[in-house]
């Protein structure tokens, strides 16, 4: 017969057996824990800190650095120049306007407009025969142009050369006919020539482009009166009397425009 105690006893020993190898299993894996997504904001949050409170480091001698700044410079093109000289020339700074075109011609030596204005600050200044150059030098570059010829006629009159100023406006109407401001400089360079029946021919045309001149209207009547025509002038005394136009004749005192053309 079996004895039953004995296979009791066998298998309470097997359960026995089971039970402590559990328990030995469980406390391994209890002592490394698996981390968790908190525990790995924790150490992320730590780096940072660390970071932040580490001292900066110098930067790298290989490093490349940004050029440094150059203060502004100048430019150094003949329209800048001319552009100044028409801002000092319209502020009547003449002499420092004539610096400026210098300049300009210095970039650019045959910078027309340079030529033509600084041959306007010669006018302003007098220098009659450094503004004939200057628009001799223009209509070397650029021939047959109006505007040049009229202020050259104008330094001619001027400078008391009178038959080249005549030649000088008369080639202004050639190219614009109804030009009443070159009728009139004509006319008074023929008055001042003494040729006082073409002053009377310009002023006349003249009046008839701009009605209301009165210069032109007392030029054409110191004509009429140097003629000995005054009566059929029709002179009104309101205007101006025989003793104005006597005087005009005895000084040479005519009235003037002191018309010029800009660029």
């Amino acid at each position: 017969m079996v004895d039953r105690r004995v296979g009791y006893s066998s298998l309470l020993f097997l359960i026995l057996g089971g039970l402590i190898f559990l328990a030995v299993a469980c406390g391994q894996s209890s002592s490394n824990p698996t981390p968790t997504a908190v525990d790995s904001i924790a150490e992320d949050t730590v780096d940072e800190q660390e970071d932040a409170t580490a001292t900066p480091t110098e930067p790298s001698a290989t490093a490349t650095s940004l050029p440094s700044p150059t203060p502004t410079q100048e430019p150094v093109d003949a329209a800048f120049y001319l552009e100044k000289g028409n801002d000092l020339l319209n502020a009547g700074e003449t002499s420092e306007a004539i610096e400026a075109y210098d300049s300009a011609l210095l970039l650019d030596s045959e910078f027309v407009d340079a030529y033509f204005n600084r041959g306007l600050a010669f006018l302003d200044m007098e220098e009659w025969d450094l503004a004939i150059a200057d628009y001799t030098k223009v209509l070397e570059l650029v021939p047959g142009d109006a505007d040049t010829y009229f202020n050259r006629g104008l330094a001619l009159l001027k400078s008391g050369e009178l038959e080249q100023a005549i030649d000088d406006y008369t080639r202004v109407l050639e190219l614009n006919p109804n030009d009443a401001d070159a009728y009139f400089n004509r006319g008074l360079t023929f008055l001042q020539s003494g040729k006082l029946e073409e002053a009377m021919a310009d002023y006349t045309k003249g009046l008839e482009l701009v009605p209301d001149d009165s210069n032109a209207y007392f030029n054409l009547a110191v004509s009429y009166y140097q003629l000995g025509k005054l009566d059929e002038f029709g002179l009104d005394e309101q205007v101006f009397t025989r003793d104005d136009l006597e005087t005009a004749t005895t000084w040479g005192i005519y009235r003037e425009h002191s018309t010029t053309r800009q660029r």
